[in-house]
């Protein structure tokens, strides 16, 4: 599901979204380090993100782009990280040119 509503602030056209999907296996696998099917609790989530940003239209012709996505729920996450979590963010930050 994706929501955004552009409006303008101080003659600069802003235009926040987010976004929310939800991920899964087409059938429950049994997750890693598991070598073998049956093997541990199958799963079929691959968990939820939550996407966010805002575009900010400097000109015409350059924007910059401010954004965030959080992932929670991701069991296959956890025996892949460190902290063995479920969950990872990411920030990012961007400019598009036109010329």
């Amino acid at each position: 599901m994706s929501v955004g509503l552009p409006f303008s602030v101080g003659g600069a056209r802003l235009e926040p979204r987010l976004l929310v999907a939800a991920f899964r296996f087409l059938e429950a696998v049994p997750l890693a380090p598991d070598p073998f099917p049956g093997v541990g609790t199958p799963s079929r989530t691959l968990g939820t993100e939550v996407d966010a940003s805002i575009d900010v239209a400097w000109s015409p012709d350059l924007s910059f782009t401010l954004g965030g996505a959080l992932l929670f729920g991701a069991r296959a996450l956890q025996t892949f990280t460190s902290a063995a979590d479920d969950g990872a963010w990411l920030l990012t930050l961007g400019a598009r040119l036109r010329f």
